[in-house]
This record gives C-alpha cells, structure tokens and sequence, in this order.
C-alpha cells in the first residue's frame, strides 16, 4: 500500500469515529489487506471471524472489523444495515436454531468496519444492497 492510501486509512479512521454508520472499505488488491488490518488494529479494532464474533464484540464495546474476500451471508448483511439503523440494537435470528439473539451497543463508541475486495463487493452487491447501506466509504488502489 503507497502512503497517499495509509493517508486515506487515517483520515477515514478519524472521520469514522464520528459517525454512527458502519463503514465500508472496499480493496482493489486482497494483497492490502494486511496493511489494512495493521492500520485497524493500531486504532484498537479487534477482527471477527464470524457473525457471532461480530456481536460478541459489539457487545462488549470492542470496534470491530470484518473482512470479505467470498461468500457474504445474510446474518453478516443484517447486522451491517442494522447497526447504523436501529438505534444501538442489533436483532439476529441465528439460523442454525432460529433463536433471537439481540445485542446493545454503543454506537458512539464502539464502530464497525467491512473490508470486501472488489470481486466480493461485486458478488454480494447482486443479492444485497451493501453500498447503499454503507456509511462511510474508502477505496483503497
């Protein structure tokens, strides 16, 4: 990644702080990812592994960073439009028991970020509207 893009990740960082919307970071190359993921963590983001992670973390007012390099599930989708929409309250119908798994966060303080590669991004747009639902955006080239 050249400095003009770890520029980018600090203004957006900052800017995101101030936001209650999910943010959304979309890769040219997977190969920045792990920049990325060092420019998160750096600003106390922790990486969820799974739907479940996610709200785990929000829960416990962690900043969260999901990252999307294949399929996109519809719980990872909902918990995207519904962090920025509900008020703090984030509702999951876990599909492997159907039960109601319900988590309070504190949106002013706790954030949430997916990184797609373009491929991931162009391949979840066709089933869910993720860049209309997306606060703030980076591309990073």
């Amino acid at each position: 990644m050249n400095e003009s893009n770890k520029e980018k990740m600090v203004q957006f960082l900052g800017f995101l702080k101030e936001q209650i919307e999910a943010g959304l970071i979309i890769l040219k190359n997977s190969s920045f990812f792990v920049e990325i993921e060092e420019s998160l963590l750096a600003e106390d983001y922790v990486q969820a592994f799974s739907w479940k992670e996610i709200l785990t973390n929000l829960k416990y007012k962690k900043s969260t960073f999901y990252y999307i390099n294949g399929e996109f599930t519809k719980e990872i989708y909902d918990i995207f439009i519904q962090f920025s929409n509900r008020g703090g309250i984030i509702q999951i119908v876990n599909p492997q028991n159907m039960d109601l798994v319900q988590v309070e966060l504190d949106q002013k303080n706790t954030h949430l970020v997916y990184i797609f590669t373009q491929d991931a991004l162009k391949i979840a747009q066709e089933k869910y509207d993720i860049l209309g639902k997306a606060g703030m955006i980076e591309n990073i080239e």
